[in-house]
This record gives C-alpha cells, sequence and structure tokens, in this order.
C-alpha cells in the first residue's frame, strides 16, 4: 500500500498539471499501448513453451528410440552399453572402469543411474561420475535391464532424430532445481503418462 500510495502521488501531481494534450498522451498509454505490450510479453511466454514442450516431446521419442535400438541389439557400436539380466537373483552391472554396482529390487522401469571411477592402481579414490540411462525389457521372455552410457557419441544419435531449434549440439548434466522452481515440477498437470515424462519448464 505504502509503495502504490509512493508510486501515485507524484503521477497524479504531473497528471493534474499537465496540459490536455499531455492528459490525452498519458490516457492513450494506459488504453492501448501497456495493455498491447503485456499482451506481447504473454503470447511471447506462451509461444516460447510451445516450442520447448514441443522440442522436448521430439527428444523424449528419439531417447525412447535410441534405447529400443539398444534393446534389439540394432544400435551403433560407438554406444557403451550393458545388459544385466534381471532374473530374480542378485544383479550387479559391471563395468571395465567404473565401480561395481548391485541392483536393489525396486529399481523403476527406467531412469538415470550414476557409476562412480573405479579407484587408481595405488587405490586413490576418484571424484569422476559417469551417468548410465537404463531401460527394463522383457524381450525373448527374459527380463532385462539395458543401460547405454551418456556420453557424446549418445546424444549425437538422439539429437539426430529430433529438432535443436536453438543451439549446435545436444548436452547433458545433472540439474538440481531451485526450492521456488522445484514445485513447479510437482503439478500433475506437467506430467505425462508415459516411459519418460517431459517438464516443459525444464
Amino acid at each position: 500500500y505504502l509503495l502504490a500510495v509512493l508510486v501515485k502521488i507524484p503521477i497524479v501531481l504531473v497528471y493534474n498539471f499537465a496540459s490536455l494534450s499531455r492528459k490525452l498522451k498519458f490516457s492513450s498509454l494506459f488504453q492501448s499501448t501497456f495493455p498491447q505490450l503485456i499482451q506481447l510479453a504473454m503470447l511471447g511466454l506462451i509461444f516460447y513453451f510451445f516450442i520447448a514442450g514441443w522440442q522436448a516431446e521430439k527428444m523424449r521419442k528419439a531417447i525412447v528410440n535410441q534405447m529400443d535400438q539398444i534393446i534389439t541389439k540394432g544400435a551403433a557400436d560407438s554406444v557403451e552399453r550393458y545388459e544385466v539380466t534381471d532374473d530374480g537373483s542378485e544383479a550387479v552391472l559391471r563395468t571395465e572402469d567404473y565401480e561395481p554396482v548391485e541392483l536393489s529390487d525396486d529399481l523403476p522401469e527406467q531412469g538415470i543411474l550414476a557409476l562412480n571411477k573405479r579407484r587408481s592402481i595405488l587405490n586413490f579414490p576418484s571424484d569422476e561420475i559417469a551417468y548410465f540411462l537404463f531401460f527394463k525389457s522383457s524381450e525373448s521372455g527374459e527380463d532385462a535391464i539395458h543401460f547405454a552410457k551418456i556420453e557424446p557419441d549418445l546424444l549425437q544419435l538422439i539429437s539426430q532424430n529430433t529438432s535443436i531449434l536453438a543451439g549446435s549440439r545436444l548436452l547433458a548434466y545433472p540439474y538440481r532445481p531451485p526450492i521456488w522452481e522445484s514445485y513447479l515440477y510437482k503439478f500433475g498437470f506437467w506430467k505425462q503418462e508415459s516411459r519418460f515424462r517431459i517438464f516443459p519448464f525444464a
């Protein structure tokens, strides 16, 4: 209220002592220019989220398509991938360069798994972390978990099947949204019941 009064008083004083032509010009700003600017800003925001959502949906389909190729053994050899049989016993993901990871029974159908770099010959720990995209499948009646390392080769294959409107390449990195932004991801309206969920605000 105090801020409104501090802004209103000078404007009213200037308006009262202004000439008729200036009063008409001042009034026309609030009747046409400012509303049009607000509409332009809103349309620009809507257009941005429409394009972002459309591009994110195409990327989701490209990711699913690439993982389907990995599952059916049709992916390019440049993609570092692994397969772990999920037969109810203890499942462990073993790679050449990273520490083995025991896969829990409540592992989701798809997601991202972080692996720590193996210790050096001198047993020094490493801070390097690699991220693997994984999907569960039931091909040929056998349950399996397929992993693909998220690296430039995989991202290049994904970007070939989508449309990057701004920028020249696709990057992947962990992101922790601030508290105010994380509330947007909790709205059920933005979630999609599919193998990968897309958040237009991301």
